[in-house]
């Protein structure tokens, strides 16, 4: 099934998913647009609404995703400053820590899940 891009929808729909990804409410993003909410309810019902707003949602979040892992370096290096900082109290040297390994446990945790999804998308596709 091919991506539904925002072509397919009217102005003022492209205009909904702008105002709720920015206003993160259907209420908000109604008045913003000037259609009443349950307008707004009625299009997230509509399959080329939800694929084009969960597509733009999807752009966020690898926005966000780019941006921290931008910062990562200089988180790391943040964290291992306090770490190694004899001067540092000993609570901010736990809670440096356990940053540390909580980061890592969820990294750990991604990896695991996306090796096992891509596991089960090969499965699927071999038996199409």
């Amino acid at each position: 099934m091919p991506d539904v891009t925002t072509d397919s929808l009217k102005p003022q729909q492209r205009k909904a998913i702008a105002a709720l990804l920015e206003r993160g409410c259907v209420t908000k993003a109604a008045e913003a647009v000037g259609v009443a909410p349950k307008t707004i309810y009625r299009w997230l019902q509509q399959p080329d609404f939800k694929s084009a707003l969960s597509s733009a949602e999807g752009e966020v979040v690898q926005a966000a995703v780019r941006r921290l892992a931008g910062m990562s370096d200089k988180a790391l290096s943040t964290l291992e400053a306090v770490l190694d900082d004899e001067e540092a109290s000993a609570a901010s040297k736990t809670r440096a820590s356990l940053a540390v390994l909580e980061a890592l446990l969820r990294l750990r945790e991604l990896v695991t899940l996306g090796n096992e999804l891509a596991e089960l998308k090969a499965r699927v596709e071999n038996e199409l």
